[in-house]
This record gives structure tokens, C-alpha cells and sequence, in this order.
């Protein structure tokens, strides 16, 4: 019954294909109901099928007409409940994204930390968190500033020296090779910048959480 259903929805929407894909909502609402019709009537399928083996195994007379019209709520359950599923599991990689951007940010100084601190074994991890205690989201967006200005440039110094090389008479071999490494000639050229950036950073952070730390307490 579901597969005959859904092959029912198919040659209506193969017949009014061309009049339908006209109108792109349309088209696209068609498509979501035959989809979600094909969701359902398969969970429906499913659940009276499962029931009829069970009936069956324990040689259980079979009444297919109440069989199939006492499992709605099965059925919107099933339903309700893989939706909660589905809501939960995209929160989870949701979450898990938000956790990787807070862990990135709050490992962000181990580099300086050991230099500069003479931080050692699981200590970088503790000072690094250190430095940002109460300010981790303020320095997350500084850094996510600093990360796409940074890629702006480095864009706009490629965008250059393609320029550049497309003007120079040089062979097409050389051309191409340079071209290809433009980008990566960019960002080397960048390096300092973001070396720099990220070592005012670290100072900001190190001096608020002196700061923070001399400061009288009521």
C-alpha cells in the first residue's frame, strides 16, 4: 500500500511535471508533502507488518482492516518521537561546535605560554585557561576580527600578485607555477601580521588578568 501510494504521487507529479516546475514553490511544497506521505505511510507499513508476524507467531487471528486503523498513534508517535531525535541529534553537532570554538579559543596562548610563562606539561593548558577566565567570549570575537581581516588581506595581496605575474613577460610555465603559489606566497607574506595580532592578544589578555588578579577585593 505504500509503495502504491507513493507510486500514485509519482505519476501525478511525472503528468503535471512541466505546468508545476514552473512554479518553484509549488514544486517544492509537492515534493516535501510526497515525501512526508512516503515517511508516514512507511512507518504505518511497518508497524502493521510487525504486528501481523507477532499475531501470526502466536498463531493470533488476523483482522488486516483492525490491524491497520488502531496504529495512528503508533504511527504519529514513531513520527513525534524521530523528529525529537532528529532535533536533538542536530543540537548535539550544534553544541559540539560551539564546545570546539570555547576549547579553540581558550588554547589559543599555549604557544606563548611556554615561551614567555616557561609553562610546562598539562601547566599550558591551565594558564592558557587562565588568562582568558571570564573574557573568553569577548577574545573570541576579537580573534574571529582578527582571523577574517586578516583573510581579507591575504585575499586581496593574492588578487595582486596574480595581477602582477599575469603582467610580467615570463615564461607561461613560470606563470602558471606562480600563480598557483600566489596564495600561499599571500599568506606567507601575512604571517607577521598574524604573528603580531596574536601576541597583542596574548598581552591584552596577560595584563587584564594581572589586573585582574591585583585588584582589591570588598
Amino acid at each position: 500500500l505504500p509503495s502504491l501510494a507513493v507510486s500514485v504521487f509519482n505519476a501525478i507529479w511525472l503528468y503535471l511535471k512541466d505546468d508545476i516546475s514552473k512554479f518553484l514553490f509549488i514544486s517544492s511544497i509537492t515534493a516535501m508533502v510526497v515525501f512526508a506521505a512516503s515517511i508516514i505511510l512507511a512507518f504505518w507499513a511497518a508497524i502493521g507488518l510487525m504486528r501481523a508476524v507477532i499475531a501470526a507467531g502466536s498463531s493470533q487471528p488476523l483482522d488486516w482492516k483492525k490491524l491497520f486503523s488502531k496504529i495512528s498513534d503508533l504511527v504519529w508517535l514513531i513520527v513525534w518521537a524521530a523528529l525529537v531525535v532528529g532535533l536533538t541529534v542536530f543540537g548535539g553537532n550544534f553544541l559540539l561546535v560551539v564546545f570546539i570554538l570555547i576549547f579553540a579559543i581558550w588554547y589559543n596562548f599555549i604557544f606563548y605560554t611556554v615561551i614567555f610563562e616557561n609553562a610546562g606539561g598539562f601547566g599550558v593548558f591551565r594558564a592558557s585557561r587562565a588568562l582568558l577566565a571570564g573574557r573568553w567570549r569577548a577574545m573570541l570575537w576579537r580573534s574571529v576580527a582578527q582571523g577574517m581581516i586578516l583573510g581579507v588581506l591575504s585575499f586581496i595581496l593574492s588578487l595582486i600578485l596574480t595581477g602582477l605575474i599575469k603582467f610580467l613577460p615570463l615564461p607561461p610555465i613560470v606563470a602558471s607555477l606562480l600563480v598557483k603559489f600566489s596564495p600561499s606566497l599571500a599568506n606567507a607574506a601575512i604571517l607577521p601580521l598574524l604573528a603580531g595580532s596574536t601576541l597583542i592578544l596574548y598581552q591584552s589578555a596577560k595584563q587584564n588578568s594581572i589586573m585582574q588578579q591585583s585588584a582589591p577585593t570588598n
